[in-house]
Parts: C-alpha cells; structure tokens; sequence
C-alpha cells in the first residue's frame, strides 16, 4: 500500500515501507525461508532505491536471522555483498549506524558463514580494511590463510566463477556489482583491464558477461549495469581472442536432444524461470503451471531431485501454488495457458510467432510448450530456446504443408523487424534449417524404403519453412541490424541460385548484371573493412558513373569522388532520379558530396555545404548525423544545439551518432544529470544490441562494444569533471590512450574512439592531454595513409609542453615525408 500510495519513487516513504517489511518478516519468520532468493532482491532493490537508509537495517537483521544461516548458504555471497555495499555508503554521513550494521550482522554473519560453510567462503567479496569488521577478517584468515593484496586477475578470476556458477539472479547480480567494483575501483585507472589481464583471463571475463547479458533479457536494468561494465573494460581486439572459443555461437545451434520433453522441462526451469522468479509474476504462473504437467505425468520429483538444491528449494513452493490469471481464455474448459497463447498470438512480435508455432504442435508435448507461454513475454532467451523445440516438433510431425507455410510466412515477416534481436532469432532458426538440412543429405543412411521415404519427408517440410524466407530478405535484415559477414554469405547465395535458375553457371564468368547488387556487394565489404572485397565487388560490376564514383571512395581519392558527385548533380538538375538506369537520386548524389567533405575532415565546409541543401524533411533526416559530426569535431556547439533539433527518429548507428552529439553538448554545458540520463539510455540501447549480436561470434558484436567503449570514456571524463579530480599534465591522456591500444587497430576502430576523446579534454582545459590524443590521430591517420592536415606544431602546439612539442614536429615531418 505504501508503494501505490506514491507511484514516483521519490516520494515513497522509506521509514514506513521499512518499518512494514520488518513488521511482516517478524509475522512470517517461519515461512520467510521458503521465498528466501525472491525476499533478497525485494531487499536489494528497496534498499538501493532508498539512498541506502540505515532504516533497511532492521530489515536485514530479520531476514538473516528468519531464513538463517544454513538455508542462505548458496545466497551468502549475495548477502554479504549488499551489506557490504549498505555499510559503504553509511560510513560516510552515519558511521553509528554502520558500525552497528558490521558488529551486530556482517562480523557475525562472516564468522557463521567460516564455521559452516567453507566452500562459500572462497566466494565472499573482499572485506576492507576497517576496525569495525576486525573479527570478521580473523574468522577469514583463519580459514584461508593471511590475506595478501592479491592482483586484479586473481580477484577477477573468484568474482568470474562466482557468475558462472550461481544459479539465482540475486547471485548473479551481486556477482555482476562485485566484478564492477573491482574493475571500477579508483585505484584502477580505465585501462586497468587491457593491460594487466592476459588474454585467457579476459576471454573468461567476456564470456560469462556475454552469457550474464543474453540470460537477462527480463532484467532491463542488470543489462545496463552490464552493458557499462563492458564499457569500462573496453572493446578488446578480437584477434587477442582469435585462438578462443567465447562459446557464445554454441547458445544458438540447435539442442543436442530436442525429442527429450524432460530435458526441455529442467532446463526451462533451472536457466530461464527460477533465475528470474521475482521478476514478474507470469514466471511463477509459468513454474507452477509445468510442475502440474510433471506430477500428472509423475515426473515432478524426479527432475526436481536432479537441480542444485538452492534451485530446488526456489522452486518446490510452486507444487502447491494456486497462481490464476485474472484475463484468462473467454472460452469455459480452456487453460490459463491456452489463454496466454491467444493473447500473444500476434505474428509482428517474435513472442507472437512462438505462441502461433505452438498452436501447431500435436500430441502430448503441447501442454508442456503452453505450459511455458507464459514466462516468454519479455524474456526474448526463453523465447528463442523454446521456438527451436517447437520447430523440431513440426518438422518431425504431421503438420499440414499450409500450417507450415503460414508459420515460415510469419517468420518471414519478422525480418523488416527493427529491433535487432528479433531479426537475429530468425537467423538463429534458419542456420537451424540449414543445418538439418545439410545432416539429411550428408549423414542420414538410407537402407530401406521407408528410410528414404522419411529423408524426402523431412527435407520436403524443411524447404516448407524454409522457402517464404529468401535469402534476399535475410541479406536485407542482415544489413540493417549489422550482421554484414551473413548479409555477404546469403547474398553469395542469392546470386547463385537466381543464375542457376536461369540456366547459367555463375563461375564461368563472374561478373554482376544488378548494379544494385554490385553497390550491395561493396557496401558488406566496406563495412567488413575489406579493401581487396570492395575493389574487387567494384570491378566486376557495370562501368557506370556511379561505379567509377564508388571506386575512387574505396581509393580514398575523395577530391575526386566528389568531383565526380558535383558531375552527376549538375546532369540530374532538378529531377529526383537520372534517366539512367542505376543512376542515383539527388538524395543520395547529395549525401555523397557531404561524405566526401567529412572524410577529407573538412567539417565547416560541410556544414555550409548541409546548411545550402534546403529544408527537404526527408533528406534533412539522412544529413542530420553528418551535421551533428562535423559540429562536435568543431566544438561548435550553437550549431550542434541547431543540428540535435527534433527530427525524424532514427535507428541504427544513425542514432548513436545523434546520442553522441547529445552527450556531448551536455558534457560542454557541465548538465551532469541530463549527461548520465542520456548516456544511460544510449547504452542500455547499444547493450541489447550485443545481447543478440554475440550470440553470433564476439567479432559480429564488436561494432558495439566500440559503442560502449566510447560512452565508458564519456562517463569517466565527466565524473572526473563532476568531482574536480586532480592530474598531472598528460596523464589522464596515457590512462586513455593505453585503452584505445586495446582495440582493433583499424582506422575505423581507433578514430571512433580518438575523436571524441579530444573534443573532451579539450573541454576540460586539459591542452597537453588534448594535444596527445590529437598527435596520436595524426599518426593513425598517416600509418593509414588517410590525408590529414596539420599546422605546423610552433602554432598549433604552442600551448603544449616542450617534450609535447617536439614529438609533434617529428610527427609533422614524417608526415610531410609521406606526401
């Protein structure tokens, strides 16, 4: 009642909603242990919501002392991690309150923790070294050993198999806050990560984040810390990685034994729902709804007995739960389930698919897929794991060929999707089909008739499914969410089936009729950063104006590109499109001279050239992140405020580059709250993105960690600001600089994250640090042999230090000898 009587969190009074959860713990002391992971991120959340009150106090001590010891076991590491992090925040402005905090629960709590359960302590966070929590450390290094300070990988390494290890969210969670402590801490400086982790330390590292994001797809905010945890450690050159296997694509192949309903059944309930039990009630709706199909078919007991026993007791309370859905099916005699499967029986949204799919499903299997229906909105992991057991079980079915055909229509349809992770289940299943069929033909021994009258089957439905999604439609959803090495793949694909359709062996002389294909082709190697793929994509294409224009942007030649693009504009005149065909649009003509004038880093040239352009809506939209580039990299921030004025919304990396410019404005107007509103939303959007492009390959997500590897940079120079934090000349510059060493050293890669680096410190008045950045741009730029101008450093580096300076007029003559 004290939650709905102030619906703003911020108004809540957290006294009274303590005093209230004390009162009820006291009233349900023998019963708490029974809901114990769901109670403990009840209080997790309550308590950071507060501002960590010592009121929650009270609340602790209960919960400890009403659940105990023995029955916290797996959860110990949790609770002792939230205390830890209560007390913190209370030794500043309350330290009574911490100091009764540490000797009347955390010291005693460690200390029961010791004598009962030693194969937890090892996974205890670190204790500080405060006189309150003596006793505690005794008890520790008793146990252990005498506590040495131990390195960054070696703590990394406990908190890492922590994650990997537990089994309820609230662990998982407290897990995540511990690894970002220690990576966060402020004795370690933003490249702590790239530079005293080996490469098998960070592989792990990696891992168990990826695997810890994809698996909490229902936990909008724990993907956020996520997501700002991967900032800080950095986008890590995938070649550090290149002899390791991440094992993230092995989550999207098909499951070893999709017939086995019980294997389905105890993973859906150990991976998916009782992680999550507290975050929506339709998990528990969900739980309760599968234990009854196991009792009826006697099998509760025996996958029950098969969990780890902290799994077991979060889920034994729901055999006799009598959870109901208040909008059940308006049909007398139809499940709870059965209901849900109506109302989510909407083909735009994945969760929708999945429940059309299992409409199909025949037998006794279908009762258990419903029974899970109503844990899959929202939780997009369980959806897409659930759908590779619906599909087997049509595939090896009686389903009708136009049950199927609607289905693989729908599937079809999701591909236009704009959101990343449903185009991305899509691929998931047809690299399904792919590979079913390459086992049909390949591996299936045909001895007898029926044998070969089952392979036809199997292959025929294959190609039901399979046929509504055109490799055309995967190439185009795999450009647009940024799966370019799939997108080349199914092209390929597409171009050889639609020669052999006509009769004609694609080998014999490779070339490409469809201009547009040509430019498609271009594109995925550009974005692949192929040079030799681009070029070689460009020459076998038609000699037209357009693809003499495209090769000379792949030569970098960009004074003749654009020259080419000015040729074009005066021969399109005022029409929307040339008379040619395959001729571009004014549109696109226009879009190209802007890009020319911002590679050539002409950025005032292009924003006179944008501004000259009319007020055109639509082409105004496809110019706006050129604008806002050209403004930041000017530090012009009138005309970035002009160029951020609401528009047309948009996706992609478009709307990166518009998040970027917004972060930084407020970084230069010091609006340190509409800084972290921004950056936070911007990474919680980049974040979602990885969940689903690593499941590919960590190389298919890498463009995004670039992402957030940026906005970590962002978020550390403003809380340096924010606090006044002192350094020595150049310092922070080293600190950021050894960071971007860690990416890929691409151009591309380095210059995402250099440029806004220098604006930053530009801002923050911090010349030489500003000075380095820039001086290392010019020497990415000419190792790259990318054009760059640079005055001569008696006027451009004239603020900088002496040492500064000189290395600057080096670097301008190796330039000028590169010329």
């Amino acid at each position: 009642s004290l939650l709905c009587e102030a619906p703003h969190g911020d108004q809540i009074d957290f006294r009274r909603l303590f005093a209230a959860i004390a009162l009820l713990f006291e009233l349900l002391q023998e019963s708490l242990h029974r809901f114990a992971p769901k109670v403990l991120e009840f209080l997790q959340s309550a308590t950071q919501s507060s501002g960590y009150q010592a009121d929650s106090i009270r609340c602790w001590q209960h919960y400890v002392k009403y659940v105990g010891v023995a029955r916290l076991r797996p959860l110990l590491p949790a609770v002792v991690g939230e205390l830890l992090r209560l007390a913190r925040n209370l030794r500043p402005h309350s330290p009574e309150a911490c100091g009764r905090l540490c000797a009347d629960l955390l010291n005693k709590l460690v200390e029961s923790t010791c004598a009962q359960h030693e194969d937890v302590v090892a996974f205890l966070p670190a204790l500080p070294q405060w006189t309150e929590l003596k006793s505690a450390r005794t008890a520790l290094q008793r146990k252990m050993g005498p506590q040495t300070g131990g390195s960054l990988a070696e703590h990394l390494g406990e908190a890492v198999q922590q994650l990997q290890t537990a089994s309820q969210q609230a662990v998982r969670r407290a897990a995540l806050q511990h690894i970002s402590d220690l990576v966060t801490a402020p004795h370690q400086g933003p490249s702590a990560c790239a530079t005293q982790l080996g490469a098998s330390m960070l592989a792990n590292l990696m891992r168990s984040l990826l695997k810890f994001l994809w698996e909490s797809s229902a936990w909008p905010n724990d993907q956020l810390r996520c997501g700002e945890l991967l900032g800080r450690i950095g986008a890590i050159d995938p070649s550090r990685f290149a002899h390791l296997d991440l094992g993230m694509g092995q989550a999207a192949q098909t499951p070893q034994d999709l017939r086995n309903t019980e294997a389905l059944a105890k993973q859906v309930l150990a991976d998916f729902l009782a992680p999550n039990l507290t975050s929506k009630t339709s998990y528990a709706f969900a739980v309760q709804e599968i234990l009854k199909h196991l009792q009826a078919h006697g099998q509760s007991e025996r996958i029950l007995g098969s969990l780890k026993e902290d799994v077991r007791d979060a889920l034994r309370p729901y055999l006799h739960s009598s959870y109901q859905l208040i909008d059940g099916g308006p049909e007398m005699g139809k499940s709870q389930s059965q209901g849900i499967a109506e109302k989510l029986r909407d083909t735009s949204t994945f969760e929708g698919v999945v429940a059309q799919a299992v409409a199909l499903v025949q037998g006794k299997s279908r009762l258990l897929f419903e029974a899970c229906l109503p844990a899959v909105p929202g939780n997009h992991a369980l959806a897409l794991f659930l759908m590779h057991y619906v599909v087997d079980d049509l595939l090896s079915s009686s389903t009708s060929p136009d049950d199927l055909g609607t289905l693989a229509a729908s599937l079809a349809g999701l591909l236009g999707s704009q959101k990343h992770e449903t185009a991305q289940a899509v691929f998931s299943l047809v690299d399904d089909m792919n590979h079913r069929r390459e086992h049909a033909l390949g591996h299936i021994q045909v001895s007898r008739a029926s044998d070969a009258k089952a392979k036809d089957k199997l292959l025929q439905r294959i190609e039901y499914v399979r046929k509504p999604i055109t490799n055309r439609k995967v190439v185009a959803a795999a450009v647009q969410c940024g799966a370019h090495a799939r997108a080349l793949q199914f092209l390929e694909e597409a171009i050889i089936e639609e020669a052999h359709a006509k009769n004609r062996n694609p080998f014999d002389n490779p070339n490409i009729e469809a201009e547009e294909d040509c430019f498609l082709l271009q594109s995925i190697y550009r974005d692949l950063d192929e040079p030799d793929g681009v070029l070689g994509a460009l020459r076998i294409g038609p000699a037209t104006a357009t693809m003499r224009t495209l090769q000379l942007e792949q030569a970098s030649r960009w004074q003749d590109a654009q020259a080419c693009y000015e040729e074009q504009l005066s021969m399109l005149g005022g029409q929307s499109r040339g008379g040619e065909h395959g001729s571009l649009s004014v549109q696109e003509v226009k879009c190209g001279l802007v890009r020319c004038t911002q590679n050539m880093r002409r950025f005032e040239a292009s924003l006179l050239l944008i501004q000259g352009m009319g007020d055109e809506e639509a082409l105004n939209a496809k110019l706006q992140p050129f604008a806002v580039e050209a403004a930041w990299q000017l530090s012009s921030w009138d005309r970035l405020d002009q160029a951020l004025e609401p528009g047309p919304v948009q996706d992609g990396a478009d709307a990166f580059h518009i998040s970027l410019g917004r972060s930084l404005l407020a970084f230069h107007k010091r609006d340190t709250e509409t800084l972290k509103a921004i950056v936070s939303e911007a990474t919680l959007e980049v974040t979602r993105s990885v969940a689903s492009a690593a499941r590919e390959s960590y190389a298919r997500a890498y463009q995004h960690l670039l992402k957030l590897h940026v906005l970590s940079d962002l978020t550390w120079l403003s809380s340096r600001l924010e606090h006044g934090a002192k350094s020595n000349p150049g310092q922070i510059a080293e600190e950021l600089l050894a960071r971007a060493n860690s990416i890929a050293p691409t151009y591309l890669a380095r210059q995402t994250v250099l440029s806004p680096l220098r604006v930053m410190l530009t801002e923050m008045s911090l010349v030489d640090d500003a000075k380095q950045v820039e001086l290392e741009f010019v020497r990415l730029s000419r190792k790259h042999c990318v054009p760059i101008v640079i005055e001569h450093p008696s006027s451009s580096f004239c603020r900088a230090s002496e040492p500064l300076r000189v290395r600057a007029e080096l670097e301008w003559g190796k330039l000028l000898y590169a010329r």
